[in-house]
């Protein structure tokens, strides 16, 4: 059998053996053999094609030079050559791309199509600069741009737009320039619901414009892309998810959840925790839940914490929320409840802010005020409908959202609310929530379900039939984790020992599995525009790898872009990156950060700090603190502002004496007094030593009311009488009102 290959580059096998053919005029001949093999052709001719206008000595040589070399690399049956004539042998054991490009593009049928775009692989032999070549090469482009376009409009105009999408793509990448394409694209994601994807491809179309033509899209393009943008805020924030099983046992566990979304369509609420180790099906319970509290006409609404920070403490929560708050329900709740009410909620709901200006408080009282501004949203929006409020992974989630929802425990019972709350043993032992779930398991406002192993019976019904012998020990295997169970089936699980998702992350291509590098470090919900500068790549070279690893079981699409089929697979995905390259990545993505969402801190200061990059990383975290402190996340602003002094040089500094003052601060708020008085003794020390008598006066004061509020009244007269000293000493006015104030108060 032989074999030529000319899309993408030359390529000649005899019997799957490369014969290489060396010199770019042995190269051209055989090409154009190849390409006009319907005649025999002179020497004269041939020689003349591969060197026009040169001497005709010099055309002889050359010409007999590339023939020899020609058929030295092919050997006997390539070629026939008869006294002053030469043509390709050809025959039923040849084989050449371009005829079967041509013979599958000029059928009609889709899977003549499809195989015909499948076999341009590239331009036609592009190392070769003839101009006899380039005819030829600009025609085979076109047909290739036909058949992209026929596929592309057929598959639309049958509603089939996930098989549309790839040959869009494809079609954009050999046209840049074609902004008709892109418009196809745009309306494709949109249609997808990939809108995020879609307006970073507007971006790209944009930039791209500007730079080759000096222009914007048209008017109609800038239209699609308006409208995608206008639906993106509207659209529910729950991603759609593709269920890779079907959902087996758990029969008492969802009788028992379907039992408590029933009791709050009565007006008798409740909290339901759904607890378990990683794989073993809670956030599956958690959507089998959703749809049956959906048919029964009860609102819902879904969010997941992650195992990265995300821009606030109450990221879940406001993720979940947002779904409910748009349109007709937001604005009757705009209708029912105070704007002062509404404006304490924009930690949760930013929209709400400009509705009200609230009195300022005390950071205790303002927390309180925020709390029960919540209670009020909560029990007002069950009213409108009696509402399922999922949370999961709340194992990860922070101290403040915990707080939040341990202000509306005692409340749930007498609303229509169940709030279904699902986490992993042993890892919510270690988080801030064990100790609330605790306290309300003792007051009796949650249940809990354990979730444990699937029984045999249950496996059996996951596996094919012919395999359903083997339940028990495929059970043993798995550990009859359905996450596991899953791996198993998808082939590369079956042998005791393997690495599942190792196996398959080694049959990516590299770009994918460069995308899917990029992607793990960015955490379990992968924002497109984030992800294709973390990556490195365009938003079109993304969405190729990105359909790759869909494919292979690594990500899902979502309306921000794509999320992980479970953390464990990211986890796992993350685990094998280089360390070096990961923390490369860890910084791109603190630089993204800033052009993207330069106002989230604590992801800034995350990713700054695995890039290796300290001192950014410390001064992002007290920026972090300082955000948190506004939220309420008095926790949150206390760790934030210990990890920035952790990364901080361990010396006097400005920057050490401010951070160790809001630490003291924010320890004062959660009571913590002794951790507030040491980080009092070190600033007030470091002050002296910087002879920075700003940043003293301001020590000594708080020291002054912290140890007033500890009773210590004689020590806290020393540290006023010494402020009220040096302020008058330095003529600094409002500091010494200051310890006047406070002295007089003591």
């Amino acid at each position: 059998m032989r074999r030529i290959e000319l899309f993408g580059s030359l390529r000649v096998s005899e019997d799957e053996r490369v014969l290489n053919v060396t010199g770019s005029r042995a190269a051209s001949l055989l090409a154009y053999l190849v390409l006009h093999p319907q005649a025999r052709h002179t020497r004269e001719g041939l020689a003349e094609m591969l060197l026009p206008g040169a001497p005709a000595e010099r055309v002889r040589r050359n010409f007999s030079d590339a023939l020899y070399r020609l058929r030295s690399a092919l050997g006997a049956g390539w070629l026939d050559v008869e006294g002053e004539t030469i043509a390709l042998r050809g025959g039923p054991d040849l084989w050449v791309d371009v005829w079967e490009f041509e013979r599958l593009a000029a059928r009609d049928d889709p899977a003549a199509l499809e195989a015909a775009a499948a076999l341009y692989k590239g331009d036609l032999v592009p190392e070769l600069y003839d101009d006899w070549i380039l005819l030829s090469r600009l025609s085979l482009q076109e047909t290739y741009l036909s058949v992209l376009e026929t596929l592309t409009t057929r598959y639309e105009a049958q509603n089939d737009l996930a098989h549309a999408l790839p040959y869009a793509r494809q079609l954009i990448a050999a046209d840049p320039l074609r902004e008709s394409a892109h418009q196809v694209y745009l309306r494709l994601l949109g249609r997808l619901k990939r809108r995020a994807q879609a307006l970073a491809h507007y971006e790209y179309v944009r930039q791209l414009f500007q730079a080759e033509l000096g222009i914007e899209p048209l008017a109609e393009t800038q239209a699609l892309a308006e409208a995608i943008r206008r639906e993106a805020v509207s659209a529910p924030a729950t991603p759609p998810i593709v269920e890779r099983t079907r959902f087996v046992g758990r029969t008492a566990e969802r009788s028992l959840g379907i039992e408590r979304i029933e009791q709050a369509l009565t007006g008798r609420g409740g909290l339901l925790g759904i607890e378990g180790e990683a794989g073993i099906g809670k956030s599956r319970l958690l959507r089998e839940l959703a749809s049956s509290a959906q048919w029964r006409r009860a609102a819902t609404a879904y969010a997941a914490a992650g195992e990265y920070p995300g821009a606030s403490p109450f990221s879940p929560l406001a993720d979940a929320l947002q779904s409910l708050l748009r349109g007709p329900r937001g604005a009757r709740l705009e209708s029912l409840l105070p704007p002062e009410t509404l404006a304490a909620l924009a930690p949760l709901y930013e929209p709400w802010r400009a509705l009200a200006t609230l009195p300022e408080l005390p950071p205790v009282q303002a927390r309180q005020r925020f709390h029960h501004s919540f209670v009020t949203l909560l029990q007002t929006m069950a009213r409108l409908a009696p509402l399922v409020l999922m949370l999961d992974d709340l194992h990860w989630a922070d101290a403040a959202l915990w707080d939040l929802l341990d202000a509306f425990a005692p409340h749930v019972n007498a609303s229509p609310l169940v709030v279904l709350l699902a986490y992993r043993r042993p890892e919510i032992e270690r988080n801030p929530g064990w100790e609330v779930l605790q306290r309300w398991d003792r007051a009796g406002y949650v249940q809990a379900i354990a979730l444990g192993p699937l029984a045999v019976q249950d496996v059996a019904q996951l596996l094919p039939e012919a395999e359903r012998g083997d339940a028990a020990r495929v059970a043993a295997l798995t550990g009859g984790n359905p996450f596991y169970i899953t791996e198993y089936l998808s082939g590369e699980g079956r042998t005791p020992g393997r690495d599942p998702i190792g196996a398959r992350m080694a049959t990516l291509s590299t770009s994918a599995r460069a995308a899917l590098d990029a992607a793990a470090v960015l955490g379990e919900q992968v924002a497109f525009r984030l992800w294709s500068r973390v990556a490195g790549e365009s938003p079109l070279a993304l969405a190729a790898a990105s359909e790759e690893l869909t494919h292979r079981g690594f990500l899902q699409p979502a309306e921000a872009g794509y999320v992980f089929v479970h953390d464990v697979i990211r986890a796992a995905v993350d685990g094998k990156i280089e360390s070096g390259r990961r923390r490369a990545l860890h910084s791109r993505a603190a630089d993204a950060l800033v052009a993207l969402d330069p106002e989230n801190w604590r992801a800034r200061a995350f990713h700054l700090e695995r890039g290796g990059r300290a001192a950014e990383a410390a001064d992002a975290y007290r920026r972090a603190g300082a955000q948190a402190s506004t939220q309420f996340a008095y926790r949150e602003a206390q760790d934030a502002l210990a990890r920035a002094l952790a990364l901080l040089p361990n010396t006097p500094s400005v920057e050490r004496v401010e951070t160790t003052l809001a630490l003291a601060q924010a320890c004062d708020i959660l009571g913590e007094r002794e951790r507030g008085q040491a980080a009092l003794d070190e600033a007030r020390r470091d002050a002296r030593a910087l002879g920075h008598v700003a940043l003293t006066l301001q020590a000594l004061l708080v020291s002054g009311r912290l140890a007033a509020r500890m009773g210590r009244g004689a020590e806290a007269g020393v540290w006023l009488d010494e402020a009220m000293a040096l302020a008058q000493r330095s003529g600094d006015a409002r500091q010494e009102f200051e310890a006047v104030f406070w002295r007089g108060d003591l």
